[in-house]
């Protein structure tokens, strides 16, 4: 007898890190493994459907010709639509993407994060500097 759980769960989730001081290629392949790491670890924990909103993406297509704001207001929309946040390994490195954890937080979306415990000492500090700068916003 099969599963009758009709339930199918799913989940749309923003990834973000750094792009800025990186060449392209970098950033791409960065990201593209980004994505793929999130796809992977929400199939493992039952998700049935897994979308993944790549600003990396979006950047070679749809930023040509916008400033830095208009396509970071653009980023937020996509947090906006998404379930949670993904924050790369170097998230602390780019002032986009802490932006976009603000955003996401103020949105009270869900934080997941890619960094091993180690690096977990940094992120809770850098946590504190951005919580402090939110209230202050």
């Amino acid at each position: 007898m099969g599963n009758t759980d009709k339930t199918v769960r799913t989940v749309r989730i923003y990834i973000s890190d750094q792009m800025t001081g990186l060449t392209r290629e970098q950033w791409e392949k960065n990201f593209e493994q980004l994505e793929l790491k999130v796809i992977n670890e929400f199939y493992e924990k039952g998700y049935a459907a897994v979308t993944v909103f790549n600003p990396a993406f979006k950047v070679v297509n749809t930023c040509n010709g916008f400033t830095y704001e208009e396509c970071l207001e653009h980023d937020f929309t996509l947090i906006d639509l998404s379930d949670a946040i993904y924050m790369g390994k170097n998230w602390s490195k780019s002032k986009g993407a802490k932006r976009e954890l603000l955003y996401a937080i103020a949105k009270r979306k869900k934080v997941y994060w890619e960094a091993t415990c180690d690096f977990m000492v940094e992120v809770e500090k850098e946590f504190l500097k951005l919580s402090r700068c939110l209230e202050v916003c």
